[in-house]
């Protein structure tokens, strides 16, 4: 068993070992399927989970994009580090 940290998990300074990641990202895309109202059949993606992840990282990405943007000329850039490569989601490239 391995443990997972920033690196695996996308949370600084949180660990877990990969089993409870495995808990936990199904816990989250449940979440997500909620959220979305994919339990409805007016849904047009209704019982599926196609999608989910990629949509809401999409979202928040926009949302801190936004802030950023909006926020910009009032200080010095800020000290942001992100692995652009990274693809954390078992899909590869």
């Amino acid at each position: 068993m391995t443990s997972s940290t920033a690196a695996g998990n996308g949370h600084v300074g949180v660990e877990c070992d990969d089993i409870q990641f495995d808990r936990n990202r199904a816990a989250v895309l449940e979440f997500l399927y909620e959220l979305d109202g994919r339990g409805s059949g007016e849904h047009p993606q209704h019982h599926t989970y196609t999608q989910l992840a990629e949509n809401f990282k999409l979202a928040v990405g926009q949302l801190v994009l936004d802030e950023l943007t909006r926020g910009w000329h009032l200080s010095q850039r800020p000290v942001i580090k992100i692995d652009f490569g990274a693809d954390d989601s078992g899909a590869g490239g």
